[in-house]
């Protein structure tokens, strides 16, 4: 039998740990099947190992502004053929957070590493993008992007005008963000939410207000681009009436960089079902007998846009049983037989656990 097996991050282990691990397992409880690996990632995390284990490609080095403004970090970036991946949390992340921080953070390192791959003739350039402490709704990518452009104190900033030369800098290449979570710009599950965990609910609550402006101004900045691109028809204004209020979901993801990527005229698509058609999952389940992931839980939201959920479609297409192996979540068999998991098991987190409940998985699902 052949079995397509793929692994994500769990605990702060990275995908090729896990993957390596349920690999050596399925390995030992059925020697004959013959496996297909793939390092799994909705955008957030191991996006760069993800398209390289399928499709190849050079790494680089880039060295930009890091998220607090005030540092410059190297940031590693594959280029395959025209394409530049790169992830926002490279850039974004930070190890202590305070509401200052995330007030301060800016993403003109991203908006750097974007230029730079217009230079060097990348014809698209994809950012993998989770929840970052951040929240400028990349207005410091477009910064970073024109390169130039001046800054406004006060909130005066003259976006529209910004927007422009970032586009005129973005010189026809196309921008794709690759965001692992349904989050949009604003409102309860917005960008400003996602944050509540890391600053509380009252200094998120009060900084999404302060930046809410900004951010309704680039919706309609992108809502006027989205019709003007579509024929012309009922062009929007560039004050942002009209703006839809939460925003495209996936626009909140990295502080708020989706708003900003959609004024440019880029798209935002749902990071596990991107990367699975950037690996061939589909193509790939068609040739198996048995789709297994090792992820970190199982419920309704990964099942939907989660790689659960992307590796469990890429099976269901075929006909094919996904058994799903995770840190947590659904384990009761109807339940997660609603989610489109027809077996799983309930794993400890660490890469040996993951081996030993592969071992098990495989010796159950062979024939």
């Amino acid at each position: 039998m052949k079995v397509l097996i793929g692994a994500a991050q769990v605990n702060g282990h990275r995908a090729v740990e896990v993957l390596d691990a349920v690999v050596h397992g399925w390995r030992e409880g059925n020697p004959q099947a013959e496996l297909d690996p793939v390092v799994a990632s909705d955008g957030a995390a191991d996006l760069l190992d993800a398209v390289q284990a399928h499709r190849g490609g050079r790494r680089g080095v880039i060295t930009v502004l890091a998220g607090d403004g005030v540092t410059r970090v190297p940031v590693v970036t594959l280029r395959v053929a025209g394409t530049l991946y790169l992830q926002a949390s490279d850039v974004l992340a930070t190890t202590a957070v305070t509401p200052h921080q995330v007030a301060d953070a800016t993403s003109e390192g991203i908006g750097s590493l974007v230029r730079a791959a217009v230079a060097q003739g990348a014809r698209r350039v994809v950012i993998g993008a989770g929840t970052t402490p951040s929240l400028d709704f990349g207005v410091g990518m477009l910064r970073g992007l024109a390169a130039g452009a001046e800054q406004a104190g006060g909130g005066g900033e003259d976006l529209p005008g910004l927007v422009a030369r970032a586009v005129e800098a973005l010189a026809g290449v196309e921008v794709v963000l690759a965001s692992a979570e349904p989050t949009v710009a604003l409102g309860l599950r917005g960008a400003g939410a996602a944050l509540r965990e890391q600053i509380g609910a009252g200094a998120a609550q009060a900084l999404e207000q302060e930046r809410a402006p900004v951010a309704q101004q680039l919706l309609g900045l992108a809502t006027a681009r989205s019709r003007t691109t579509a024929g012309g028809l009922l062009a929007g204004t560039p004050d942002g009436s009209g703006a839809r209020r939460g925003g495209t979901p996936g626009a909140g993801c990295a502080g708020g960089l989706g708003v900003a990527v959609e004024a440019l005229g880029g798209r935002i698509l749902p990071g596990a079902e991107f990367v699975g058609s950037e690996l061939s999952l589909a193509h790939r389940a068609r040739s198996a007998d048995l789709v297994v992931l090792a992820a970190h839980r199982l419920d309704a939201v990964e099942a939907d846009t989660g790689v659960v959920g992307a590796f469990a479609r890429a099976a269901a297409h075929w006909g094919l049983a996904t058994v799903a192996l995770t840190t947590s979540g659904e384990f009761d068999p109807r339940a997660r037989a609603t989610l489109g998991v027809a077996g799983a098991a309930q794993v400890g987190g660490s890469p040996a656990q993951f081996a030993e409940s592969a071992r098990r998985a495989a010796a159950a699902w062979r024939w």
